[in-house]
């Protein structure tokens, strides 16, 4: 039965002809027999549209042109409204929009750098006073020295030690008038480089440790008087002087470059 639906089909595909209504009887006949079967009339309408069903089974079928153009019509605006690109971007971002974020991210970094303290006038003075305050710092270090060991022998032997005892108020002297000098110059340039904040907290404790070193030396000058009959007085004269020392000697370092750090 299959050959016999198949066979006239192919007859008429080799024979150049698209399918006709006309009836294969001969054609059918013949199969029919050779394989005991009785023959019916087949036509190759039948067998065309048997062999085309499939096809026309899964094409899309449309009423009329009307509605072809119509949903081609919309097909071709949704192409060209979402395009693949457009869907693939929703679930990941592109390198433009990185590159964006990226550059959006340096225009506010710029900005902000660019925003800087206004600048703070000094005047000639400033550099004037600066330069006398560090050439007393530099001279009073070797009094510092000189100070304590002169003290020390005259703590040990007292009065024995004549040399000790004759250029130890002499060194005392002198660091008093250098202290008073860089008093003097370090508050005053302090008070002009307040709107400065570059360096500002340095400044700010070395002038404070340097006051509270003045104030030290004050009171060991003050001690000296009775240092010599009283040993209560003595000791309380070495103590401060050698505390106003260390605290005069941190105040130093710290305006010192190695020891600075960041402001």
């Amino acid at each position: 039965m299959l050959l016999s639906l198949i066979l006239p089909a192919l007859a008429a595909a080799t024979l150049g002809g698209p399918c006709h209504d006309s009836t294969s009887s001969a054609g059918s006949s013949v199969v029919s027999a050779a394989i005991s079967i009785p023959a019916s009339p087949v036509t190759t309408t039948s067998v065309c549209n048997a062999i085309t069903a499939p096809a026309t089974l899964f094409a899309p079928t449309f009423s009329d042109e009307t509605e072809h153009a119509g949903l081609a019509a919309n097909i071709d605006a949704t192409v060209t409204e979402r395009p693949m690109h457009v869907m693939w971007t929703s679930f990941r971002p592109t390198l433009a929009d990185s590159d964006s974020v990226t550059h959006a991210s340096t225009d506010s970094t710029a900005t902000r750098r660019r925003v800087r303290a206004p600048a703070v006038e000094y005047s000639d003075w400033y550099a004037r006073r600066l330069t006398i305050h560090k050439w007393a710092s530099y001279f009073t270090l070797p009094l510092f020295v000189a100070q304590y060991i002169t003290g020390e022998r005259i703590y040990k032997h007292g009065q024995a030690d004549r040399t000790a005892y004759k250029l130890h108020p002499y060194f005392a002297a002198s660091i008093g008038t250098l202290f008073l000098v860089n008093s003097v110059t370090g508050v005053w340039n302090l008070t002009e480089a307040r709107h400065d904040p570059e360096g500002r907290v340095r400044r700010t404790i070395h002038g404070l440790l340097m006051l509270t070193a003045d104030a030290g030396f004050v009171t060991t000058g003050i001690l000296a008087r009775d240092a010599d009959t009283s040993p209560q007085k003595r000791d309380q004269h070495r103590q401060i002087a050698l505390t106003s020392m260390g605290v005069a000697l941190a105040s130093y370092l710290i305006m010192l470059p190695p020891f600075r750090g960041s402001d």
